[in-house]
C-alpha cells in the first residue's frame, strides 16, 4: 500500500500493485507524513497533528494545540509523536491519544523539517544550524505502574 498526501488536496492509501484507492478523504499537508503498524501520521496546513487508521482512513485522534505554529512533518520516536515549530520547540504527543506530553527548545530559529529517528535518536536542526541529538528510555514496568497507582490516588 503506497500513502500520499496533497497540500490543498486529499491524503489517500492505494494499492501499489492495481493502483486501486483504498480509501482517501480530504486533508491537507505540505510537511508529509509518517507510519507505524497502525496508523498514518500528519501534520495538515493548519498546524494540527492527526492520526488516521491505516486500514480505514478515520480519524483515530486529532491534536489541534499547535495550530499556527508552522509545524514540521511527524516523526516517530518511540511511543510519542514528535513535530519540530517555527520557535525551535519540539513537541512530544502520546501516539495512544495526541496529548501533548512534553517539549523541549533547541533554539530560537525555526525547525523546519521532521526530526530524524536512528534508533532511539530523534535528531533535529534549525534553521539557525543547532543540531540537537535526543534520546529517551523507555520506563520499566514498575515505574509505570508506580506512576499509575500515583495518578489515580490524586484522582480519588
Amino acid at each position: 500500500v503506497v500513502y500520499a498526501v496533497s497540500y490543498h488536496g486529499r491524503i489517500a492509501a492505494i494499492e501499489a500493485d492495481t493502483g486501486t484507492i483504498i480509501w482517501s478523504r480530504e486533508l491537507s499537508s505540505y510537511t508529509g507524513m509518517t507510519l507505524d503498524a497502525q496508523n498514518v501520521y500528519l501534520s495538515d496546513e493548519k498546524g494540527h497533528v492527526w492520526a488516521l487508521y491505516r486500514n480505514s482512513g478515520a480519524t483515530f485522534w486529532k491534536q489541534d494545540k499547535l495550530e499556527a505554529r508552522n509545524i514540521t512533518a511527524p516523526s516517530v520516536h518511540g511511543e510519542y509523536i514528535v513535530v519540530g515549530d517555527y520557535e525551535g520547540y519540539l513537541h512530544w504527543l502520546s501516539r495512544e491519544d495526541g496529548r501533548m506530553v512534553s517539549r523541549n527548545r533547541i533554539d530560537q530559529n525555526a525547525i523546519d523539517a521532521a526530526p530524524l529517528i536512528s534508533d532511539d535518536v530523534l535528531i533535529a536542526r534549525s534553521q539557525g544550524g543547532v543540531v540537537a541529538a535526543i534520546s529517551i528510555s523507555p520506563l520499566n514496568e514498575s515505574a509505570k505502574l508506580t506512576k499509575m497507582e500515583e495518578t489515580h490516588e490524586d484522582l480519588d
